[in-house]
């Protein structure tokens, strides 16, 4: 492990990222695991939206030798992922925001918590 890798800067991103996480499952908690839901409601929609916007933009601020070093999660689609949403949103299918929220968000912050807990000791 390099000194980048264990900069203070990542740490704060991933703790970051894990309190958006856990923003997004306070949001599905509150409106209901109900993909009908979710598709109809507009607020729910935003509500994850937004924190998946704020989680692209902290990946991006991770070193690329963290992202390298930890590359047990997909960070440049994640990153991705908020360029499409933050420039396309309108044409962004409400299905694939679904199973990112509650599939690939669950396993991000698993992924962030272990990664800290590493990077810590």
């Amino acid at each position: 492990m390099t000194q980048h890798t264990n900069d203070p800067k990542n740490l704060r991103i991933l703790e970051h990222i894990v309190d958006y996480c856990d923003d997004i499952a306070s949001t599905v908690e509150r409106f209901g695991k109900d993909f009908a839901r979710f598709a109809d409601d507009k607020d729910y929609r935003n509500s994850c939206v937004l924190s998946l916007l704020q989680i692209g933009e902290l990946a991006k601020n991770l070193t690329d030798d963290f992202k390298r070093t930890f590359d047990g999660v997909p960070w440049r689609q994640i990153s991705g992922l908020r360029d499409i949403i933050a420039h396309d949103y309108t044409n962004v299918d409400p299905s694939i925001v679904w199973f990112t929220v509650t599939n690939d968000i669950p396993a991000l912050k698993n992924y962030c918590v272990t990664t800290l807990s590493t990077l810590r000791g």
